[in-house]
This record gives structure tokens, C-alpha cells and sequence, in this order.
């Protein structure tokens, strides 16, 4: 035997080790959460559950809601969020064919399991091992709800255990419908999206409710991983993966195959939202931004989910604004400031503060109302 070909021989074997290891701990892991699934289902485990920790006794990881800063007309001026950009949205103005999308790519046997889906397990472990690489897993969407918001993300078996009991309790305390609205609220679709509405606005600038068949089976492929199907990185990727999920809806009955065909037929028509952060009056909204940061913190106002109704005229901030640049265009001239105001209630209706928002006016009259999410 050649020397090239024994250091072939070599290399194979080295790359094999990781794998290997990778799949006996799957192996391991899969036997032991099996037999602890058997053990709940026969109520055979209770010594060893007792010494896990329980549902309610654990306290959940604080989720953060976007914010949002309206004109006194009701239009969105800016938004203020921190690493995670959500906003609630309630199961009733979610699709119905988008729930289906996410359970036939997650979750086929959502409505049959209690937490945990031992077929699923077992089902992975055979691919895994028939394939010689992990390429699927066998977490239900109350497991990755519960791993989303309870417990770390280490990839230890005494983490799984514990995702598995502590799936279990969830679905004792809460009805599937429950689970599926906390779980489309939480989960990450990419681009710094949390939650379907906030996804729905990243990647179509629609809401959750009008999203189209294509569309929905589109963002459910996003969530198994989100930086390799992601539309605006790589379209054929996100594409092929959009028909793999309206496939699945056709095998289990979603949807009829010729809904399904004029689906993947369809071509996508991705948009960007149009608003952005200090796009409109850029000095007010600093303004407004501070004043919020002095009597709420910065935790309500990057992670509370505010609605913050303000009294700014959107067409006088406009005339202000071409009032200032009519009478000092070039970027050489003086800066200007303008502050309109209410004369009875004080209320700002229009401010433009300087060269850029870091220079917003402070004047101490009438702040924002902001109500709660």
C-alpha cells in the first residue's frame, strides 16, 4: 500500500472519531430520555423525577418586546429594542395555514404527544445513524419552548432530561393552543426577528394574519435554522426548503397537492420594512427617547413592549423642517432650531433641534404617555 493511500486511510479514520463520538452520545442520550419517557407515561419514574426541579419553581428568562413611539395621527415614528426585536401577537390572528406549516416541519405529531415524542426520537436516531451524521432532531415544539425560555442552551444529557420533565409539566398546564402561541411568539426566525409578527414584518414588511400559503411555509423552514435559509443571504436555499415544508403539508393532509404546486410556484416578494428608528423627526424622538430613560429605565423602554402615544404633527414637523432648509440649505450654514407648541396645553406638535438628534432640544414641557404592552 502506497504511502498516499495510508495517509488517506489515516485521515478517514481521524475524521470519523468526532462523529462517532457525536453519534454514541446521541445514542446514550436517546436511550436514557426514551426510558425516562417510558417511565413518565407508566408512572414508573417518580424517585428519580421527584430530585428535578419543577415547572413552577423555575423562574422563565425575560423575553424583550420591542417598543413603540406613534404621532398623535396614529403613524409609527420609531421603534426602540434591545438583541431581540418582538411583538406579541394573539393564535387567533395567526393563519391557520401557517400553524400548520410549523407543525408539519417541527412537529407532525404535536397534537398526539404529551411534551415529549419517543417516535420522534427513535425516528431521528435511525436517520442519524442510517445517514453516518446528525441531520435531524427529535425536540417537539414544547421541548424547544421550554429551551428557549427556561433552561440553558449546554448540550449536556442532564439538560435534556431536565427539557423533557419540565416538557411534560408544560403540557399538564397549558392546552395546545396555549403552547403554539407562546412558542410563535418566542421563537427565532433570523435577521433579529423574534416571534411570527416581527418575522413577518422583517421579511414580507406585512402582518402575521396576511401572510400568504408561500409565505408562511417560507418563514416555518426558517426556524430548524435561520443563517442557512435565510431569503435575503441565499433565495434557492430559503426556496428549496419553502417547497420541503409545503410538501410535508401535503402528506399529512394540510393541504391539497394542487394548493401545494401553485405554492411553490409562487415567486417570493420580500420586502424590508420601510420604518426605521430616527427616520422621522429625529430630534423629537430623541427627545421622547430620554425622557422615557429618566422615568421608565432603560429595561421598559428597550424590552417592555411601551406603546408611547405622542402629540407630534407629523405634517407640521414636515413644515418645520422645509422651513429650516429653505432659509439655511448649504452644510456650511448656522443650525436652526424650532420647537412648535400648543399655547393652552404645552403639548409639542413639531420639533427640529439642530445638526443631528444628539443635539435634541430639551424643553420641560408635556412628556409622552406611554401604556404598557
Amino acid at each position: 500500500m502506497s504511502y498516499y493511500h495510508r495517509r488517506r486511510i489515516r485521515r478517514r479514520r481521524r475524521d470519523m472519531v468526532p462523529l462517532a463520538a457525536a453519534l454514541s452520545s446521541v445514542v446514550l442520550s436517546v436511550t436514557i430520555v426514551t426510558l425516562l419517557g417510558m417511565g413518565l407515561q407508566a408512572g414508573l419514574a417518580d424517585d428519580y423525577l421527584s430530585s428535578l426541579p419543577r415547572l413552577e419553581e423555575i423562574e422563565p428568562r425575560e423575553t424583550g418586546l420591542t417598543s413603540r413611539l406613534y404621532a398623535a395621527d396614529g403613524s409609527l415614528i420609531a421603534v426602540f429594542h434591545g438583541e431581540e426585536n418582538r411583538k406579541l401577537v394573539s393564535l387567533e390572528k395567526i393563519p391557520p395555514h401557517l400553524i400548520q406549516a410549523v407543525i408539519a416541519i417541527e412537529d407532525e405529531r404535536f397534537y398526539k404527544h404529551s411534551g415529549f415524542d419517543l417516535e420522534a426520537i427513535l425516528r431521528a436516531l435511525i436517520v442519524n445513524l442510517r445517514t453516518g451524521q446528525i441531520v435531524q432532531g427529535g425536540s417537539t415544539i414544547t421541548q424547544q419552548y421550554i429551551k428557549n425560555v427556561y433552561i440553558d442552551r449546554e448540550k449536556t444529557l442532564e439538560r435534556k432530561v431536565r427539557e423533557v420533565f419540565l416538557a411534560y409539566q408544560l403540557e399538564k398546564e397549558y392546552s395546545k393552543e396555549e403552547i403554539l402561541e407562546l412558542y410563535l411568539n418566542t421563537v427565532y426566525f433570523g435577521a433579529g426577528a423574534y416571534g411570527i409578527q416581527t418575522a413577518a414584518e422583517t421579511y414580507f414588511n406585512k402582518n402575521a394574519e396576511e401572510l400568504s400559503l408561500g409565505e408562511s411555509a417560507l418563514l416555518a423552514g426558517l426556524i430548524r435554522s435561520p443563517a442557512k435559509y435565510d431569503p435575503y443571504l441565499d433565495e434557492d436555499a430559503a426556496i428549496g426548503r419553502r417547497n420541503l415544508v409545503l410538501q410535508k403539508m401535503v402528506e399529512l393532509g394540510y393541504i391539497t397537492a394542487e394548493e401545494g404546486q401553485r405554492a411553490v410556484e409562487s415567486p417570493l416578494h420580500l420586502e424590508r420594512p420601510t420604518i426605521k428608528t430616527y427616520d422621522v423627526a429625529p430630534h423629537f424622538v430623541e427627545h421622547v427617547r430620554r425622557w422615557l430613560m429618566e422615568e421608565w429605565g432603560a429595561n421598559a423602554v428597550y424590552r417592555g413592549g411601551l406603546k408611547i402615544y405622542t402629540t407630534l404633527d407629523p405634517k407640521l414637523q414636515v413644515m418645520a423642517e422645509q422651513a429650516i432648509a429653505a432659509f439655511l440649505p448649504e452644510p456650511e450654514d448656522p443650525w436652526a432650531a424650532v420647537v412648535a407648541m400648543d399655547p393652552k396645553t404645552g403639548h409639542i406638535l413639531a420639533m427640529v433641534g439642530g445638526a443631528g438628534p444628539e443635539r435634541a432640544i430639551q424643553p420641560g414641557h408635556s412628556g409622552p404617555k406611554a401604556a404598557g404592552r
